[in-house]
C-alpha cells in the first residue's frame, strides 16, 4: 500500500499519528509490582500496523532500578528494543525490561511494531525493579508515539 492509499484509506481513523505525554512527575517507593501508566496510554486500531516510540525520563535510588514493559492488546503481536541497552535485543509485547540506574536523571528509548487484530488501549507499565524504600521519579514530558504505518 503506498502512502497516497494509506492516508486515504486512514481518513476513518482517527489519526495517522497518536501520541501521549505524562503531564507530571510520578513518584513510587517500595513498589515492584508494574502497574498501569496513567498518562502513557494510546487507542489503537484494530487490524492496523503501527511504529512506537517511547521516550522515558526518570530517577530513581540506585538499589530499586526501574521496569517497563510496553502492555500489550488482546491479540497484538510485535517486537520492541531499548535504545538504553549495551547489547539491544528484541522483546516481545508483554516482556519486561529492567533499567540500571545511578540516581540521576536518566533516559530511555523504546521502539517497536505492532500489529492489531482488536482496537484497544496500548499502554506502559513500570515499577522498580527492586522494592526499595527509595524513590523511582517517572519525570513529566515523559511520552508515548504511534505511527498508522498500514492497515
Amino acid at each position: 500500500m503506498n502512502i497516497t492509499n494509506l492516508f486515504l484509506s486512514s481518513q476513518n481513523q482517527t489519526s495517522l499519528i497518536k501520541s501521549a505525554q505524562k503531564s507530571a512527575d510520578q513518584t513510587i517507593n517500595n513498589n515492584n509490582t508494574l502497574f498501569d501508566d496513567a498518562d502513557l496510554k494510546i487507542s489503537m486500531s484494530a487490524n492496523s500496523t503501527y511504529l512506537v516510540d517511547v521516550f522515558l525520563v526518570f530517577t530513581s535510588a540506585a538499589a530499586a532500578d526501574l521496569k517497563v514493559c510496553m502492555k500489550a492488546i488482546t491479540g497484538a503481536t510485535g517486537y520492541w528494543g531499548v535504545s538504553y541497552d549495551v547489547t539491544p535485543t528484541a522483546k516481545s509485547l508483554g516482556d519486561v525490561q529492567a533499567l540500571g540506574t545511578d540516581a540521576s536523571t536518566q533516559f530511555t528509548w523504546f521502539h517497536g511494531i505492532i500489529k492489531t487484530t482488536t482496537a484497544g488501549t496500548f499502554q506502559i507499565q513500570w515499577a522498580q525493579n527492586t522494592a526499595d524504600a527509595g524513590n523511582t521519579t517517572l519525570k513529566a514530558n515523559s511520552y508515548i508515539s504511534a505511527i498508522l504505518v498500514g492497515v
